[in-house]
């Protein structure tokens, strides 16, 4: 046994959108009860971010964020979010 896991893996592309959050309604609604990864990349708005991010496609990193730390959002869906390592 190699020690190696792996999950079912949903992943959104959200480069210059301003749907995340309706977009990850429907995918939260259809996450299989089983463990599975899905990746995100949530984060504050900051200076080093604009800095690298001119044309403003990582601002929906801000709704991401938003989405998850909604107390809702976990109790709506059931989610859990926990690193890798702890699955």
């Amino acid at each position: 046994h190699s020690g190696l896991s792996t999950l079912p893996f949903v992943g959104i592309t959200t480069e210059a959108r301003d749907d995340f959050a309706a977009r990850a309604q429907r995918i939260a609604a259809n996450l299989p009860d089983t463990p599975c990864e899905w990746m995100v990349h949530p984060r504050e708005p900051d200076a080093d971010m604009a800095a690298i991010d001119a044309m403003g496609y990582r601002r929906p990193h801000a709704a991401e964020l938003a989405f998850l730390a909604d107390p809702t959002t976990a109790a709506r869906h059931g989610l859990r979010c926990v690193r890798f390592a702890d699955l």
